[in-house]
């Protein structure tokens, strides 16, 4: 039985998305860092892991039902980080924040989407706390994130327009093909 490695998440839009590619560039020695190509930059709500190829469209309805015109929060991406941390960086990224209403608003998106996942009759990784951020880069080896993180002191405003189904397709070309599943409200 065919099987698709996916999640849920939000893309910020084409000309934002290139900016913190071309500030990624300045940032990351591509020697020691696998950038994100500017298309494959997201921020992951819920992730799945592993789906029967039949579940996926059961699974694009729920989201279409459970996300279709929740509010859109009116946040920026600023600020470099990694996990664990810095020293022993997995993953480097950039993070979202905005006023509590706003910072609220995408935690509601996240929420629904795992609703939608679970009336799917799907499950996914639950997280403890739920760390908006959007990946940069990840390390060749033993990197540390000494970067200058100056470009990252720029704030990108963004208004996430669709929740996103991804699919972890590694390889060549595009890494994270997506598809839209439901337009948020005024997105």
């Amino acid at each position: 039985m065919a099987q698709r490695r996916l999640f849920v998440g939000l893309a910020p839009e084409e000309d934002v998305a290139a900016a913190l590619h071309e500030a990624a560039l300045r940032t990351f020695d591509p020697r020691e860092w696998r950038l994100y190509a500017a298309r494959d930059i997201h921020l992951t709500l819920c992730f799945l892991g592993a789906v029967d190829e039949e579940r996926v469209e059961p699974l694009v309805s729920a989201l279409a039902a459970g996300c279709t015109g929740l509010a859109v929060p009116d946040v920026e991406i600023t600020g470099l980080g990694a996990f664990p941390d810095a020293r022993r960086p997995r993953v480097a990224w950039t993070g979202v924040r905005g006023p509590e209403r706003e910072m609220a608003a995408l935690h509601a998106i996240e929420a629904a989407a795992g609703q939608a996942i679970e009336s799917a009759g799907l499950s996914y990784d639950r997280r403890p706390v739920f760390s908006p951020h959007l990946t940069l880069a990840r390390p060749r080896g033993r990197a540390s994130l000494d970067a200058d993180a100056a470009a990252f002191g720029t704030a990108w405003p963004w208004r996430p327009r669709a929740v996103l189904l991804f699919e972890s397709a590694g390889g060549a070309g595009e890494r994270y093909p997506r598809r839209v599943v439901a337009a948020l409200a005024g997105g």
